[in-house]
């Protein structure tokens, strides 16, 4: 018989952690590499996952968490997010299953997002990734991504290409990129934007997690006004 376990019992496991939880809105599991097919744990607030293991976001839900390499993501409904057990020297990777993850970086190493189409790798601030069956989608908001097409069928035709703010790149296999312009305010309608310098501050004191719980529950009540002073009565 399969039983649901809190967070906290699999994550202080792990000494260096890969993720912080910062906020949870419905159903949203965790779960270890090796263990895939089991029902995952439900994880909550300042919970910790660990490098090797996968977040799993449900349908009608969402997840805020917060990365080792000073990174801010949100992850929207039906995303599934991997940790890898490994990491190289100077890098901090993880890889988008599928789904939709806005992430706000405030870069201190190499770091780079795998999608089942396309590796980003970041040099930028803030940025969209969506992962599909058909295809993978980077959208750079602010400052500048790198993307490349990652399917093994077809090493030879790997293209490359360098986004910067307003535009996005979709793969699906092929030998080209289609790169396209993007309106910026209307790319994360779905997600409150932070400012990342103050955002990135106060999420290392550790102690936001009720504001920003908040924060979220304004966002969805559709008043992203409201989210904004949430966050400003932390400075």
């Amino acid at each position: 018989m399969l039983c649901t376990l809190t967070i906290h019992s699999v994550a202080t496991a792990c000494d260096e952690w890969a993720a912080m939880v910062v906020s949870v809105n419905g159903y949203v599991v965790v779960k270890d590499s090796q263990a895939l097919h089991s029902s995952g744990a439900t994880v909550q607030p300042d919970a910790l996952i660990c490098p090797g293991q996968q977040l799993e976001v449900g349908a009608d839900s969402r997840a805020a968490i917060y990365l080792s390499n000073n990174s801010f993501v949100r992850l929207d409904q039906n995303t599934v997010l991997s940790f890898p057990s490994t990491q190289q020297a100077g890098s901090f990777w993880v890889e988008l299953q599928q789904g939709v993850t806005h992430f706000i970086s405030r870069i201190t190493q190499r770091f780079g997002v795998k999608t089942p189409y396309a590796n980003a790798v970041v040099d930028g601030t803030e940025f969209l990734v969506t992962a599909t069956d058909s295809a993978s989608q980077v959208s750079v908001i602010e400052g500048q991504v790198t993307v490349a097409g990652t399917q093994v069928n077809q090493p030879e035709n790997h293209q490359q290409a360098t986004l910067s703010a307003g535009k996005k790149a979709i793969l699906s296999g092929k030998a080209d990129i289609d790169i396209i312009d993007i309106a910026t305010t209307e790319t994360v309608d779905w997600a409150v934007y932070f400012p990342p310098a103050m955002f990135m501050d106060r999420l290392q004191q550790g102690a936001n997690s009720e504001a920003l719980a908040a924060a979220a529950g304004h966002l969805d009540q559709n008043r992203p006004d409201l989210a904004i002073e949430t966050l400003k009565n932390l400075t």
